[in-house]
């Protein structure tokens, strides 16, 4: 676990959460923080939304862009 954290770099974060030094944390809470923070890497994130989406749309509709580079675009 520590060598996660380390790797990681959630040292500091750890220290916010519980006050003390990760080395500090007993072993419990140390998993259950990294199972609440791999949860949120692997949560699927929204897509943000802006007025260029439906212009990217259209574009696309029109054959004026094509699939690869609406991915790219939306990555």
């Amino acid at each position: 676990m520590y060598a996660e954290i380390t790797a990681k770099n959630l040292k500091e974060e750890v220290n916010r959460t519980f006050g003390k030094n990760f080395t500090n944390v007993s072993s419990a809470n140390l998993e259950e923080f990294l199972k609440k923070h791999n949860a949120k890497l692997k949560a699927p994130k929204a897509k943000n939304t802006c007025k260029c989406d439906k212009l990217i749309e259209i574009l696309k509709k029109k054959h004026i862009l094509l699939d690869s580079e609406v991915k790219y675009i939306n990555s």
